[in-house]
């Protein structure tokens, strides 16, 4: 599998590259500051969009089956992170992070995906109910 994935990104690379599109030259060339300000804009606008579903469904009436959009991706995101040796994306990251420095961001990834997940795990209860009789 991981044959096919190199193969497919290397046939990938050098078509961008017959097009003019040089990968490593726009990663080598990518502005912080524009990465940052495009992030910043996407989260305010998820976090918009879920502020009108659920002003929506408060107009509807329907908010105890509202679901966030937010959390959504969150919980998504954190099962990718953890699952992400199953779907073999591992190598790909290794090879991205190169230095050891980013070793510890890995361990806190870890840390904040696992947390995520237990906190969304539903809560299972055992409820013994009992019958009274009143005599």
């Amino acid at each position: 599998m991981l044959d096919n994935a190199s193969a497919i990104m290397t046939q990938v690379d050098s078509s961008l590259r017959f097009l003019g599109f040089d990968l490593q030259d726009f990663i080598k060339n990518l502005d912080i500051q524009t990465v940052g300000l495009f992030t910043l804009v996407v989260v305010a606008g998820v976090f918009l969009f879920d502020f009108l579903g659920y002003g929506y469904s408060t107009y509807q009436g329907t908010t105890s089956a509202y679901s966030s959009y937010s959390r959504s991706l969150t919980t998504g995101a954190a099962k990718f992170w953890q699952n992400r040796e199953i779907l073999g994306f591992d190598p790909y990251l290794n090879e991205i992070r190169g230095g050891r420095s980013l070793d510890s961001v890995t361990g806190v990834l870890d840390a904040i995906s696992s947390a995520w997940l237990k906190y969304e795990d539903p809560v299972i209860t055992n409820r013994i109910t009992r019958a009274v009789r009143y005599l």
